[in-house]
């Protein structure tokens, strides 16, 4: 069983979208990967694989990246989630079900109609103005580190305005110190500083811009980057020389 953190997503024209995949429940001692991706929507895919024996949490998702064709028009679709696998030597596919956030959509209806727990709508978006990038020193950083970085921007012609960032998926205890990428400017720097109590493995960071366009805030999503998070380097104590006799 897949679960999903979500049950729509916006997709701008030439941008990214991203489904958090929240949990996976094994049964029978199952651990082969598990194939994830959207179908049914004309011009939009995605897919993600979890890998074997993974166990994706709501704070440590993995993230199923959508994307359109060039020349997709904005309109609202839906589709549904397949997951597919290889169990015993043979194809096995399930239709992944939303039912909680079905439930909450239908003011907590306790069994909302199967064909709602089975939708996923996508609305594509008009195109921004700008798109964004994260760009890391690294990758890997011990606990106590700092996860050193920029956030680009690629700006359309004429679009100048400031972007103003922000996290929108990072380890809880992370302090990220962020800045607007400014007016005319196309990067800002960003730092996460990294507690020396958080556990070690990896993880996902997810950065979003928001800007003013056309008197509305338009919001992109840069796409997911995977970091790790290590042990320090062990420090081994300086060796004592006996004094010579």
């Amino acid at each position: 069983t897949i679960t999903l953190g979500l049950d729509r997503a916006d997709l701008p024209v030439g941008g990214i979208g991203l489904i958090p995949v929240t949990g996976i429940v094994r049964t029978n001692g199952f651990a082969a990967p598990v194939e994830v991706t959207l179908v049914g929507i004309d011009g939009i895919s995605g897919t993600v694989t979890i890998a074997a024996g993974a166990n994706p949490q709501p704070t440590a998702p993995l993230f199923l990246t959508l994307t359109s064709k060039p020349g997709t028009k904005p309109v609202a679709s839906v589709g549904q989630i397949h997951a597919k696998a290889v169990v015993d030597g043979k194809p096995l596919l399930r239709i992944v079900a939303s039912i909680d956030n079905a439930k909450a959509a239908l003011a907590a209806m306790p069994n909302p109609p199967q064909e709602m727990t089975t939708q996923f709508a996508v609305a594509v978006t008009p195109e921004a103005p700008f798109t964004l990038e994260l760009k890391l020193e690294k990758a890997e950083v011990a606990k106590g580190g700092v996860f050193k970085g920029k956030i680009v921007a690629r700006r359309a012609d004429k679009f100048t305005d400031e972007i103003v960032i922000s996290a929108t998926h990072f380890p809880v205890t992370v302090v990220p110190k962020l800045l607007p990428i400014a007016k005319a400017a196309t990067e800002a720097v960003i730092e996460l500083s990294i507690p020396a109590a958080l556990p070690p493995g990896a993880g996902t960071l997810i950065f979003k811009g928001t800007a003013k366009v056309n008197g509305k805030d338009v919001t992109v999503t840069a796409p997911a980057v995977a970091i790790t998070v290590t042990e320090p380097p062990k420090v081994e104590p300086p060796k004592v020389v006996p004094p010579k006799k």
